[in-house]
């Protein structure tokens, strides 16, 4: 069995404060005032801090990849950077996901690695943001948090559909649809007229899958288990399953 202090994303969605999903909203940071700053500034900041600390680890990237697909970042590094930036990370961990990854891919493509997609890991989240996973609770929902468990299940690695192309069988346009649930393909509701489609619906026209322009990920499942000196006597360990994705697999 293994001992694991990983941060994870505890998805959900909160009464307030919660994780914006899609870029281009806006979110309010301290140091741009009161002011509201985009997605794309949001990539801008992260592209500082990777030009400032992590050249020398996102060159290495490129000359080791495939075997290493992943920049690990310490929180402690981005804190030292800007501390509010670094507390936005914990509150706001999809938009800061969506940003920092394409903020890697972007230095990348600069330098003549366009052709590799990397993903940023943060590590070393302060004390404050452990959990046990007895400790769970619904104010966990949307942020980044670590879990301190013991592996107890790992399923095989499977493929999962990340994204999916979709053809209108109507006028043939192309919509592309983000699959977050590992359960349930999303279709399209409509082709969409301001992509360029037809604007017909799905109960006008049919949507055919294109497999070979989707976008496929491995993903497996992962149960955690409360270490045996965190549970009080008397007591089953708790267990909470969790879905690894990525180079996280294997």
């Amino acid at each position: 069995m293994n001992v694991l202090l990983f941060p994870v994303e505890m998805k959900g969605s909160r009464s307030c404060n919660g994780t914006i999903k899609n870029g281009g909203h806006p979110y309010r940071t301290p140091w741009c005032g009161e002011g509201m700053i985009q997605d794309f500034d949001l990539t801008a900041r992260w592209s500082t801090l990777l030009h400032a600390h992590f050249t020398e680890d996102v060159h290495n990237i490129a000359q080791l990849w495939p075997d290493v697909q992943s920049l690990e970042v310490s929180y402690r590094t981005i804190e030292g950077f800007d501390p509010t930036f670094a507390q936005s990370i914990l509150e706001q961990p999809d938009l800061h996901d969506d940003a920092s990854n394409r903020a890697v891919r972007e230095l990348l493509a600069d330098v003549g690695y366009g052709n590799i997609n990397p993903w940023v890991r943060i590590v070393h989240l302060p004390s404050d943001q452990v959990r046990t996973v007895s400790q769970l609770r619904s104010d966990d929902i949307g942020l980044m948090i670590s879990i301190d468990a013991v592996v107890t299940k790992i399923s095989g690695v499977r493929p999962r559909m990340y994204s999916a192309t979709f053809k209108c069988a109507a006028c043939e346009h192309l919509t592309i649809i983000q699959q977050p649930n590992e359960q349930e393909l999303i279709s399209p509701m409509e082709c969409s007229q301001i992509d360029g489609g037809c604007g017909l619906t799905n109960r006008q026209t049919r949507f055919h899958l294109l497999q070979e322009r989707s976008t496929l990920t491995n993903s497996q499942f992962i149960e955690l288990q409360e270490l045996p000196e965190q549970v009080r006597g008397g007591v089953q360990p708790e267990r909470i399953s969790c879905v690894a994705e990525h180079d996280l697999t294997g």
